[in-house]
């Protein structure tokens, strides 16, 4: 005999009493299994909804306003990810992984030591962001500069413009 999901030997389903609690039991186990499921997918910041987002973004004090939700991810991945004082060559891997395509990144080690990270104007709101993160993540002393890449086509000048007819302006715009 089969009570919801599960197989119940004939001679036991038989008894009435039996069946009333395996049917309140199978129903009680599949709504916490749903609710289990739904809680899961709200603890994962690439899974979560937009109320699992604000919880977290609570948690850390971040203003989702005027953000969409890949951007709100991407702050909130800034802030969980557990960097502590790693080699330059690693902190600049993170900050191009996070940063996205046409992140560039100067790390200069020594007294002092600098950070210079220039976004690609499509991803400026994340600036704020990541030099937050930039100030917790590496040694004190460290100067962080965060900016968007405006290319101000200051060294257009010494280009011909055979070379610039070359490319188009999306890639002179970016600086390719």
């Amino acid at each position: 005999m089969r009570i919801g999901t599960y197989e119940v030997p004939d001679v036991l389903g038989t008894i009435e009493e039996l069946r009333v609690i395996w049917t309140v039991t199978v129903a009680a186990v599949e709504t916490l299994r749903a609710r289990l499921a739904a809680a899961q997918t709200q603890l994962d910041i690439e899974t979560a909804d937009e109320a699992g987002l604000a919880r977290m973004e609570a948690m850390f004090g971040l203003d989702a306003t005027g953000y969409t939700v890949d951007e709100r991810r991407f702050r909130l991945r800034c802030w969980t990810e557990d960097i502590g004082l790693y080699s330059a060559a690693h902190v600049k891997d993170w900050i191009e992984t996070f940063g996205g395509e046409g992140t560039s990144v100067v790390y200069t080690a020594g007294m002092p030591a600098s950070c210079t990270v220039r976004i690609p104007l499509s991803s400026e709101k994340k600036t704020d962001d990541l030099r937050r993160k930039l100030t917790k993540m590496l040694p004190v002393g460290t100067t962080v500069d965060v900016s968007a890449n405006y290319e101000t086509f200051a060294g257009l000048a010494a280009q011909t413009w055979s070379d610039l007819n070359a490319r188009t302006f999306g890639e002179v715009k970016r600086g390719e």
